[in-house]
């Protein structure tokens, strides 16, 4: 599992109260536990900006990230079904909710939440094989410096910082020269 922390604050600098949703690419296998993480939305609360989630490491297959804002829309129902636009009063004693005010009850209301998920932000982003990592890590910056993507500086350090990854590269980058030799001969 791969710890991912992080702060998410809107323009001004405030935190952004919602939800992380998770959802992996494609079908993540684990071996080791005789296991499978299918493509199921996964939602986790972001309470005061702060991103705190768990996750499988996905050496080969992506996830989508979603910052997503919650809205939850109100509407009062009449006992037609008609929505009520009015004034709305509940009931102190049995919680009921009411047309018209205190004192001049109308007809009973039927609450009605409709909840609505705006994205605010979202990236894919291939989990590391580590103890913990920073949100920032993962986000693609499409920032390019003088000589390097920023996005391929991050996979060289996770790649310089994990062994086993490194021995499979330099394997199979060693076959390379032979390949090579193997197409020239086959050349006119």
């Amino acid at each position: 599992m791969v710890k991912i922390l992080g702060n998410i604050k809107d323009s001004g600098g405030v935190p952004v109260e919602g939800f992380l949703s998770v959802l992996l690419d494609a079908p993540l296998f684990d071996s080791g536990t005789n296991s499978v993480n299918l493509e199921i939305d996964h939602l986790t609360p972001i309470v005061g900006g702060v991103v705190d989630i768990d996750l499988p490491a996905s050496p080969s297959i992506s996830y989508l990230f979603r910052v997503l804002e919650r809205t939850e829309i109100v509407t009062y129902l009449d006992s037609g079904g008609d929505e009520w636009t009015g004034p709305v009063f509940t009931c102190p004693e049995s919680g009921s909710i009411y047309a018209g005010i205190p004192g001049d009850p109308g007809g009973l209301l039927v609450k009605d939440i409709e909840i609505e998920d705006k994205p605010l932000f979202e990236f894919r982003a291939i989990l590391p094989d580590v103890a913990s990592v920073t949100l920032n890590d993962l986000l693609p910056t499409g920032v390019t410096t003088e000589i390097l993507d920023t996005s391929l500086a991050r996979l060289a350090q996770i790649m310089v910082s994990d062994v086993s990854a490194m021995q499979r590269l330099a394997s199979s980058l060693s076959a390379i020269p032979s390949f090579v030799a193997a197409m020239q001969q086959e050349l006119p």
